[in-house]
């Protein structure tokens, strides 16, 4: 069986192919069911649009698409020109959480 394919096809520009770091990232924060896009994120805070969104205060979820990526607690925050500047003190690590969670009596040790 013959395959024709147009002038100029090459095999490997057949599909594009995206990295992980170019790739957009889909980052938002939960803050009891307030559901805000992050802009950038570092490892101590994270920065939101300040233009019509609350202030957030308390415990939070930071996560990429649907993958939690950390949650912690928001200990300071202020305003830069349209911009909210978040500082984030990070809970424990999250598979050690959910051990200890499973299985309290074996890690309570710790």
């Amino acid at each position: 069986m013959d395959i024709f394919l147009p002038q100029g096809f090459t095999p490997d520009k057949a599909r594009p192919r995206v990295s992980a770091a170019n790739r957009h990232r889909q980052l938002h924060v939960d803050a009891g069911g307030i559901l805000l896009a992050v802009l950038r994120s570092w490892s101590r805070g994270f920065v939101t649009a300040s233009e019509g969104t609350p202030a957030l205060t308390g415990l939070v979820s930071v996560f990429d698409g649907s993958e939690l990526l950390y949650s912690g607690v928001i200990t300071g925050s202020h305003a830069v020109g349209d911009e909210r500047h978040y500082a984030v003190r990070r809970a424990g690590r999250p598979d050690l959480a959910a051990r200890e969670a499973m299985d309290p009596v074996q890690h309570a040790s710790r």
